[in-house]
Parts: C-alpha cells; sequence; structure tokens
C-alpha cells in the first residue's frame, strides 16, 4: 500500500503480481570516470546505466567503449547528451541520433540543459529545435527522452508561456 511504501517499505504492490521496486539503482558515466567494470556494476546491484554520447560536435571519448561493455554485461542502457549553446541544434541532435541509432539501448535518452558557455543558440527556443530535431530524426516517442536539469537552471531558463511550457 501506498502507506507502506511512506513508511519504509522496500518496495510498493500494485495489485496481485505487479512489484514496483522502491528503489533502483541507474548510474550516469561519461570519459571522466574512465575505464569502467560494468559486471561489477551489476553486482552491486546496478540497474542500469545513462551513458553520455556527446557534446556539442563531439563524441564522449568513452561513449563508444562504454555502450559496448555495458552491453556485454547485460545492464540496461540509456544515453544522455550535453547540449551545447555553441553549436548548431540541428546538427547536434544529429550527431546523437548518428551515434545511436544502431543500436538504440533499452533505457530513455536525456538530454543535459543546463550549459553556461557563450553561444549563439542560447536558450530554451534553441533547446526544444534541438529536442523536437532527435524526435524528428529518432522517431521516438517523446516519452523516451527526458531532460536531465537542476530545478534552479530550469527555472531561470525555461519558457513563461503555457503552451511552451506543455511541450517540454
Amino acid at each position: 500500500s501506498l502507506w507502506h511504501l511512506l513508511r519504509g517499505s522496500t518496495r510498493f504492490v500494485w495489485s496481485q503480481g505487479i512489484t514496483i521496486p522502491r528503489l533502483v539503482l541507474v548510474l550516469d558515466v561519461s570519459k571522466w570516470q574512465g575505464a569502467i567494470n560494468f559486471g561489477t556494476m551489476v553486482l552491486a546491484g546496478g540497474k542500469g546505466v545513462i551513458i553520455k554520447c556527446g557534446q556539442g560536435a563531439a563524441q564522449d571519448l568513452r561513449f563508444t567503449a562504454n555502450w559496448l561493455k555495458a552491453k556485454q554485461a547485460g545492464i540496461p542502457r540509456g544515453t544522455d547528451w550535453f547540449y551545447d549553446i555553441r553549436v548548431d541544434p540541428k546538427q547536434q541532435a544529429l550527431n546523437w541520433w548518428n551515434w545511436i541509432k544502431a543500436d538504440q539501448g533499452e533505457l530513455r535518452h536525456f538530454a543535459d540543459y543546463e550549459e553556461s558557455y557563450e553561444g549563439m543558440w542560447s536558450g530554451w527556443t534553441h533547446f526544444k529545435v534541438f529536442m523536437q530535431e532527435f524526435i524528428r530524426l529518432s522517431g521516438l516517442p517523446a516519452a523516451k527522452i527526458g531532460i536531465y536539469t537542476g530545478y534552479y537552471y530550469w527555472i531561470a531558463h525555461s519558457p513563461t508561456n503555457l503552451t511552451d511550457l506543455n511541450w517540454f
């Protein structure tokens, strides 16, 4: 019951036969973690991994190795892309899609929206173009794509009109 979930139960039972884990360990990795043993990650309780695919015009230096090794370890994978306001939004979406289209992984894909550079593609309108282009190229439903950002960043950099807020 919801009461048990709130009181610290380790799982939430919706109805007979359906159990929803309360805590699922999904890690995010990039070149900054160096070489990763995904088998150890699974043994430690990892249920999934979000792997940085790239930023701007560049693929993460460890993306290809991380993507393959996570698959070999049997851990479900998703990606993230660090949106960079110095690079054309449509080109970024194309790069992201080109680098995952042959193997789309098992989890969601996340657009990282928290940049602080100087660039001509700043602001939520350009970020929306980036997201729309990735959705168009991938054909993935919007529900398979998330936004990774900080609460205060989103408040300061999001649209103020209801139509665009609802789109996001």
